[in-house]
């Protein structure tokens, strides 16, 4: 038992690892995917040249579509509603989850990237920067994005996740410290956590990941069993 309480120990503290795809399947975004997210078993994506949300299962069996007229780079899918990060116009949409308009307000920055609700707050990328937003648009917090670029956004308390930089993963705290970081085998646009798994898109494709942690120098395993002899 003490054996394994200290090999435990050393994966929770390890800082970066690797992304290893699980599986994959063509989005149905007929010129690539953008935004994902999970919710409720079933997977979410957009493509910002469509205006149209893509819902289907795990396996990539769609489900239905939703027509939004906006062209966003990243969705969120919360109980009752979308949030929708629109690129030309550069406003933030809510909207059933049907389709039908709530409300919108102007975006801070000049592009639209990556946005996720996290209780209270919305969480919006312009690809340098992360803004934390009250619902009616104000600006409450921000920080640097931890890589440039930075895209897909995802709430997962107390945690965000990023995809950007290219071929990175990034899990940091509301106020922009990286926890842990994970490199996929191809770039990544949006991300999502949801049925086990962690997701990211990149060009046509969704891809289910599991999250691996770089392996723990012998050196520094032999320290960390020593505190549990």
């Amino acid at each position: 038992m003490k054996r394994l309480a200290a090999i435990t120990l050393c994966a929770a503290t390890a800082f970066a690892g690797t992304a290893s795809i699980v599986a994959s399947f063509i989005s149905p975004c007929p010129s690539g995917v953008y935004g994902i997210d999970y919710y409720d078993g079933h997977i979410f994506h957009i493509n910002a040249d469509l205006g149209l949300i893509y819902e289907t299962t795990m396996a990539g069996n769609v489900i239905r579509t939703v027509r939004t007229g906006r062209k966003s780079f990243d969705l969120d899918r919360t109980a009752g509603e979308f949030w929708l990060a629109d690129r030309d116009t550069k406003i933030i949409a809510r909207l059933t989850t049907t389709g039908s308009l709530i409300s919108t307000f102007a975006a801070p920055g000049p592009y639209g990237c990556g946005v996720t609700r996290g209780g209270a707050s919305l969480w919006y990328s312009n690809g340098d920067d992360v803004f934390r937003l009250n619902q009616a648009g104000s600006i409450m917090d921000s920080f640097a994005a931890p890589a440039p670029t930075a895209t897909g956004l995802f709430w997962e308390a107390p945690y965000i996740w990023i995809a950007g930089g290219g071929s990175n993963l990034y899990q940091v705290t509301t106020t922009g410290s990286v926890v842990d970081y994970f490199t996929t085998p191809t770039y990544a646009i949006g991300i999502t956590r949801g049925g086990g798994a962690t997701w990211f898109t990149a060009g046509l494709y969704v891809y289910q990941a599991r999250l691996c942690y770089a392996p723990v120098a012998p050196a520094s395993l032999g320290r960390v069993k020593a505190l549990y002899r």
